[in-house]
């Protein structure tokens, strides 16, 4: 099955608002625009975790809600020094609709894991747009 990757900033934004606990078009801004990764590199990523399933470590979950699920996937980078040099995108999966919507990205030096307070705003935006969907089908 085919995944719709969502890495637009607007896209994202118009999707969930104020809901969201990232800058994204910061991060978008900080990572890619400025070429540090290739946005190609990033949606090829993040399809190939979602098509082909949870890889511990380099793949945790952070939340479920039946077939909507938000994973956090370690991605080496271009240098392939080992997960602790690359970056991290948080991404919310939509198995429903086959889409995989980018919610953040972050270097590991700039940020060591998700706050507690973020994993809770993430668990409820999850909840959100699973009821959101459901409602929509």
């Amino acid at each position: 099955m085919k995944y719709s990757i969502i890495v637009d900033e607007f896209a994202v934004s118009d999707v969930f608002g104020f809901d969201l606990p990232f800058n994204l078009k910061k991060e978008i801004k900080r990572y890619i625009k400025s070429n540090i990764l290739l946005l190609s590199e990033v949606e090829e990523t993040i399809a190939d975790e979602i098509i082909n399933g949870i890889h511990p470590p380099k793949v945790a979950m952070i939340t479920k809600v039946n077939e909507c699920e938000i994973l956090k996937i370690r991605y080496s980078g271009f240098n392939n020094r080992g997960s602790s040099y690359g970056f991290r995108f948080i991404v919310l999966v939509d198995h429903i609709n086959c889409y995989g919507i980018l919610l953040s990205i972050y270097h590991k030096k700039d940020k060591k894991d998700l706050s507690m307070n973020e994993k809770n705003d993430l668990k409820k935006l999850c909840i959100k747009y699973y009821l959101s969907i459901k409602k929509g089908n």
